[in-house]
């Protein structure tokens, strides 16, 4: 998760300023956008005939699975901030 606050320029208080959230904003709807296909492409590639043969190829898809895992996480935690937001102003 702390590559993901690195990369979106937010404190760990998500205390960030407006621009840095409209940015984070607009980079989180790109994940959403790409993450099915994201998932698709290590499926395919993930196929023995191809992972089997090809080491480097596998250690690349072992780090593509930890950063959507990560980016999973960074997403949860950011839904359950916006819901935990809401529900503090009732």
């Amino acid at each position: 998760m702390e590559k993901f606050y690195e990369l979106f320029e937010v404190d760990a208080n998500i205390g960030a300023r407006e621009p840095d959230m409209q940015y984070m904003k607009e980079e989180l709807e790109r994940l959403r956008e790409n993450h099915s296909k994201i998932q698709a492409v290590v499926f395919a590639s993930s196929q023995a005939h191809i992972r089997d043969h090809n080491p480097a190829l596998n250690k690349w898809l072992w780090q593509l699975r930890d950063a959507i895992d990560e980016a999973d996480d960074v997403l949860d935690e950011l839904e359950y901030m916006k819901y935990k937001k809401i529900t503090d102003k009732k």
